[in-house]
């Protein structure tokens, strides 16, 4: 009986260690993915697109109704 709990408590540590490091993967790349969405929305806001790009999605939904 002995045997088994170990065995019980060493898969639920190995089953807890792996989705920490999974969590931490996914997390540290929508990390990276949110920093490259910031950098993008700032060249864009530095260029000027903003007044561009609004303007072009207010003339075609004025053309779709």
């Amino acid at each position: 009986m002995k045997s088994h709990r170990l065995l019980a408590r060493t898969l639920l540590a190995i089953l807890i260690v792996v989705h920490a490091y999974f969590l931490y993967r996914i997390a540290s790349h929508m990390a990276f993915a949110v920093v490259a969405l910031l950098l993008v929305i700032l060249l864009i806001k530095h260029i000027g697109l903003f007044g561009s790009i609004y303007a072009a999605v207010r003339h075609r939904t004025r053309l779709r109704q």
